[in-house]
């Protein structure tokens, strides 16, 4: 990485009647986080803030082409490794010094941006060291609880840790309705007070009803090696649907690439507008259990959906079996993946096109971040 790439600096503004100078720090582990993070920084830019992006990887790719205007540093990836097989829950525990040791070094890059652009405030998604002393600490999460019960020794620990470093922050934000009700055990927990701040999606539905173009619509998420063994698997079994499909494989890139094969296009990544679009217009669609996927489908009423939780991560096979408790979504694990058969069977499912969406939480919250004293 250039150095000149390394820290950005803000537009200075003057002390008085300054707007608050706000970063926003998504994870970089898939693309969920920085995709739940674009309504957050859009209400913000409207309401006149000075907002910047502090991320990595692929995250950093998406976020700097949603908004190329803003300001955007780059820092530390944790450098997390996911497992092909067997249990991610004890493949993160092993990891546990280096991600730490990321979390030290994003420490001190936080610091240096906060003291080079002035910020008042910091709002982290998921990632434990993005606070500093001198600004407005805002943490936002879905899992404060942490899976699965059949460690409950390493479950307790974990889940200690990660309450005592989320009390750091001055709040915490969940994403999702008054109740948790689509996050569910994973965020309620009486032992810090959080925040409701509604469904976050990237998508707006004011498209309205679009003809359809897409027999399925399959978007690929998550880190490797399980995007990669997803993305195999399903294109293995695309060519068998009886209409267009098109594969998003969740890459994002600075040019596009588009493969054409048959009834399958693939392309590497879609800007927002165009895959909601893409997923209007689409009579299935099959993704991973992820949260921001969820929040996602719910913001655009879809029905029809399949979902796949990726192996080996215990909160996403608690969000699928409870939407499939529910006849929201049908769900299948990855081992014994047939698409054919899915789609068929989703269609006993009701979907997300009942769902009421509080549209007022996040814009109540941001309301009172923005009439405090940031600093106080």
């Amino acid at each position: 990485m250039n150095d000149e790439f390394k820290i950005g600096v803000s537009p200075v503004f003057g002390i008085q009647n300054s707007p608050l100078r706000i970063l926003v720090t998504p994870l970089d582990w898939g693309l969920g986080h920085a995709t739940r993070c674009i309504p957050i920084i859009n209400e913000l830019v409207q309401r006149g803030c000075t907002v910047s992006i502090a991320t990595s990887g692929g995250a950093f790719a998406l976020l700097r082409a949603e908004f190329p205007d803003l300001v955007h540093h780059p820092i530390v990836s944790y450098g997390i490794q996911y497992q092909t097989s067997g249990s991610f829950f004890l493949k993160m525990v092993f990891q546990l010094p280096k991600l730490l040791k990321a979390i030290s070094q994003e420490r001190k890059q936080i610091e240096k941006i906060v003291q080079a652009n002035s910020i008042d405030v910091i709002i982290s998604d998921n990632r434990f060291g993005c606070r500093s002393r001198s600004t407005k600490n805002i943490f936002i999460t879905h899992q404060i609880n942490i899976l699965p019960q059949s460690f409950p020794l390493v479950r307790a620990i974990a889940s200690y840790w990660n309450i005592r470093t989320i009390k750091k922050f001055d709040q915490c934000w969940v994403p999702d309705l008054t109740g948790s009700i689509f996050s569910g055990i994973l965020s309620r927990n009486n032992r810090i007070l959080i925040r409701h701040i509604g469904i976050l999606s990237r998508f707006r539905n004011t498209v309205g009803i679009l003809p359809l173009k897409y027999k399925l619509l399959s978007i690929i998420s998550g880190p490797e090696p399980q995007r990669g063994i997803f993305e195999k698997l399903v294109s293995e079994q695309a060519h068998k649907v009886d209409g267009m499909v098109l594969v998003v494989r969740g890459i994002p890139e600075t040019e596009q690439t588009i493969r054409v094969q048959g009834n399958v296009t693939q392309m590497c990544h879609l800007i927002t507008l165009e895959l909601q679009e893409a997923i209007l217009s689409s009579e299935f669609i099959l993704c991973r259990s992820g949260y921001s996927s969820v929040m996602d489908l719910i913001a655009l009423a879809k029905k029809n959906v399949i979902m796949v939780p990726t192996p080996g991560q215990p909160e996403q096979k608690y969000l699928a079996a409870k939407l499939h408790e529910e006849k929201k979504v049908y769900v299948t694990d990855q081992a014994n993946f047939n698409l054919t058969e899915s789609m068929l069977l989703a269609k006993d499912y009701n979907g997300f096109d009942t769902v009421k969406i509080d549209s007022n939480l996040l814009k109540e919250a941001i309301d009172e971040l923005l009439s405090a004293n940031p600093i106080n």
